[in-house]
């Protein structure tokens, strides 16, 4: 049991790593480099974003995209937004 628990927070922390760099890429990227990382993506070896730059990828992310409501979410989820 716990070497199934361990397997998934590890993949949850893989799968945090991986939005937050791409978040992050996204955010500061210009056109072409976005499309270089994300053509990258598929035919290339993922770098992750180092962990000391994950927190301020988040910050800048936050900042940039504001905060919504829970509300607000479901409502863009259903597409009422």
């Amino acid at each position: 049991m716990q070497r199934a628990l361990r397997g998934a927070q590890k993949r949850r922390l893989r799968a945090l790593s991986d939005a937050t760099t791409a978040a992050w890429i996204g955010a500061h990227a210009n056109h072409d480099d976005l499309r270089d990382f994300l053509g990258g993506l598929e035919t290339g070896p993922k770098v992750p974003l180092p962990p000391e730059a994950q927190g301020r990828a988040l910050e800048s992310m936050k900042q940039k995209l504001g905060t919504i409501s829970m509300e607000e979410y479901r409502a863009r989820l259903r597409g009422h937004a």
